[in-house]
């Protein structure tokens, strides 16, 4: 969020979803095109990213599309549930005990409107998102849903790539990656009791 209580729109960051642990920071446009964030201490930490950065306040796009990184609300109702999205960098397993520690588990989806209902989250967000499916042992047949549902429904239509666990991008691609590869959050659900 800007200082004027504005949204942040958008989102093309060096490292993924930055992680802000004090409020002392700089956020600059490179000259490579990608956004930086740095925490400062010092005025030399000052100085050099002024050197390699354009540090900016704000940036008015004017063809922004309403559709891509749209806040979303803390939780969101879906049919018998409420879904969030942890926003923080994390690999499968820690986003799978952040989801359990609140009650929940990570996502899962069984037919195309829950698929279209995770996509449209995860292009609100604009990072790419854990969701609940895992193969451990490599293989095609074995995959699961960390919840314990049935997998019924296979989201990705053949696309394939190397990982044991399933991240969704903001276009839309299901993807397999390394669970113990870090990612930019990830989505949780939980039931309503």
């Amino acid at each position: 969020m800007w200082f004027d209580k504005t949204m942040l729109s958008y989102t093309h960051w060096r490292a993924g979803r930055p992680t802000i642990k004090s409020g002392k920071f700089l956020a600059g446009l490179s000259t490579d095109g990608f956004w930086d964030v740095l925490t400062f201490n010092a005025l030399q930490d000052t100085l050099f990213f002024h050197q390699q950065s354009i540090l900016a306040c704000k940036i008015e796009m004017v063809d922004y599309k309403e559709e891509y990184n749209t806040t979303l609300p803390q939780f969101i109702p879906y049919k018998d549930g409420t879904y969030n999205v942890i926003q923080k960098r994390v690999t499968w397993y820690e986003a799978l005990n952040t989801c359990s520690q609140s009650g929940g588990h990570l996502a899962s989806v069984h037919d195309q409107n829950g698929q279209l209902f995770l996509e449209d989250i995860v292009k609100r967000d604009g990072f790419p998102l854990w969701v609940g499916l895992s193969s451990h042992d490599g293989s095609e047949s074995s995959f699961e849903w960390s919840d314990g549902s049935t997998f019924d429904y296979i989201p990705w239509g053949g696309q394939k790539s190397p990982g044991n666990c399933v991240v969704l991008d903001p276009k839309g691609t299901w993807k397999h990656e390394k669970c113990n590869s870090v990612k930019d959050g990830a989505i949780c659900y939980k039931p309503i009791q």
